[in-house]
C-alpha cells in the first residue's frame, strides 16, 4: 500500500488532552443534517480533513482544507435528490476524538427509498473539528 493510501492517525491531531466542546460537537452534526456547508466549513481547522464515506479509493474521497470541503459538501448536497433527512444517534468522547452512528434517508430518481447507515470518528484541535472520516454500511 502506498504511503498516499493511508491517513497518519497523529498528522495534524491534538496529543488527546484538549476537552471536546460538546457543544460545538452537536452545532456540527447539526449543520450536517441541514447540508450548511458554510456552518461545517467554519467549524473545521484551516488545513481540516474530510473522507467522505464514498469514491474512488479505498477511503472514499479526500478533502483538504475549508474550501474544499465547503466545495464537497455542496456538491453533494446538489448530487442528492430528494433527501429525506440526516440524523444522528448518541455522541460518544474519548480524549480529543468523536464518535457517533448515523441514518441518512432519501430516494433515488424513481422515487425508490434508500436508507443508509453509517459512522463517523472527528478528531478536534484548537476548538474546532480537525478530522472527519466517514463510514457507511454496503449493500450488496
Amino acid at each position: 500500500m502506498a504511503a498516499s493510501d493511508q491517513v497518519d492517525p497523529g498528522a495534524g491531531g491534538a496529543d488527546g488532552g484538549e476537552q471536546v466542546d460538546d457543544e460545538l460537537f452537536a452545532r456540527y452534526q447539526h449543520a450536517w443534517t441541514v447540508g450548511d456547508a458554510d456552518a461545517i466549513a467554519d467549524m473545521m481547522t484551516p488545513d481540516a480533513l474530510y473522507e467522505a464515506s464514498f469514491g474512488p479509493e479505498p477511503w472514499g474521497e479526500r478533502f483538504v482544507g475549508r474550501e474544499a470541503i465547503r466545495a464537497a459538501v455542496r456538491a453533494q448536497q446538489a448530487s442528492t435528490t430528494h433527501r429525506g433527512g440526516h440524523t444522528y444517534g448518541e455522541r460518544f468522547v474519548v480524549g480529543n476524538h468523536g464518535f457517533s452512528a448515523w441514518t441518512s434517508e432519501s430516494s433515488d430518481p424513481n422515487g425508490n427509498p434508500t436508507i443508509v447507515h453509517g459512522f463517523d470518528m472527528y478528531e478536534f484541535r484548537d476548538g474546532l473539528v480537525s478530522k472527519k472520516i466517514a463510514y457507511r454500511k454496503a449493500r450488496g
